[in-house]
């Protein structure tokens, strides 16, 4: 599988508000890495995203009608 390496970037997309639920566990380390790369926690979230929806692999998934 091809490596995540989180980067500064700059994107002028807009963007949306949303909520999410996490674990304490998995927001401290989220944190953690977006302080190490320094990125925002929400920038390291995106590209967290990003990186998953370019590598998913779906199966067993209704069709669209």
């Amino acid at each position: 599988m091809t490596e995540f390496k989180p980067t500064k970037a700059v994107s002028k997309s807009e963007k949306m508000v949303v909520s999410i639920r996490l674990e304490r566990d998995k927001l401290t380390e989220i944190d953690d890495i977006a302080h190490k790369a320094d990125i925002s926690r929400n920038e390291l979230i995106l590209q967290c995203v990003d990186f998953a929806l370019n590598h998913i692999s779906v199966v067993n998934c209704k069709k669209s009608q």
